[in-house]
């Protein structure tokens, strides 16, 4: 049996029945000729598959075949359940180009996206880690590590969705004065959401710091001097400027 990018199905090289709807719900075959034999159309339908839309996770399906045959009005018919083993999807985390600037915060949760087709209202788990730097996160949902270069949340998909999606709720600030090679690491563990076991998704997301000029700092040590005296300020000011 062979298909391609058609309707027109073959078997043993001759085509003999067009396939309608196919990746639907409903495949319809019409059309058949001379050559729609017995052994062809057998061999159609131990070919025909069935596979379950991402996301949906009842425990069955039921298939119905119905063949009419011209010139009879009556159909004939017949129903198969199909019982569905859940698995458990992995969550799926990207990680889009952002890049900082030296000592300032910035919004990254925008750049962040975190999805699980089978997570339903389960309570995943997400932590963000950076090597050079810290995230602050703004919610009320369980956390821990916060203002630290690991964070971990807990929430539901909408929950840690919605977190994401707001400014200013997950910030980044590089360490006092780093500048250049830092990494932001987000793994999202979905408990077993659902079934069991749990699975892990995780992105990596390398990026660059940016310099900024930091103005020059004047330190003056206290000191006292006497009325109508010199009074030599030698190594009581101090000007320092750590990018000059």
């Amino acid at each position: 049996i062979t298909g391609g990018a058609g309707t027109l199905v073959r078997y043993n090289g001759t085509a003999f029945v067009s396939a309608l709807g196919r990746g639907t719900a409903q495949l319809r075959l019409t059309g058949m000729n001379e050559n729609a034999s017995l052994e062809a159309l057998t061999a159609l339908l131990q070919h025909v598959t069935y596979q379950r839309t991402a996301g949906v996770t009842i425990a069955s399906r039921t298939v119905n075949y119905v063949i009419r045959e011209a010139g009879l009005q009556t159909p004939g018919l017949a129903t198969k359940t199909i019982n569905i083993t859940q698995f458990n999807d992995p969550p799926v985390v990207t990680i889009a180009a952002f890049a900082p600037a030296e000592d300032t915060a910035l919004s990254i949760g925008g750049f962040i996206t975190v999805n699980d087709p089978d997570a339903l209202a389960g309570t995943l788990v997400m932590t963000a880690s950076v090597t050079n730097g810290r995230i602050t996160v703004n919610t009320a949902l369980p956390m821990t590590g916060n203002s630290t270069n690991r964070v971990v949340v807990q929430g539901t998909l909408p929950d840690l969705q919605a977190l994401l999606a707001t400014p200013g709720d997950v910030v980044y600030q590089g360490n006092l004065n780093h500048t250049g090679a830092d990494q932001l690491i987000v793994t999202v563990n979905d408990q077993g959401n659902t079934p069991f076991p749990a699975k892990t998704g995780s992105a990596t997301r390398d990026f660059t710091v940016s310099s900024v000029n930091d103005a020059p700092v004047i330190a003056l040590t206290p000191f006292s001097a006497l009325e109508d005296t010199n009074f030599s300020l030698n190594g009581r000011v101090v000007f320092t400027d750590v990018d000059a």
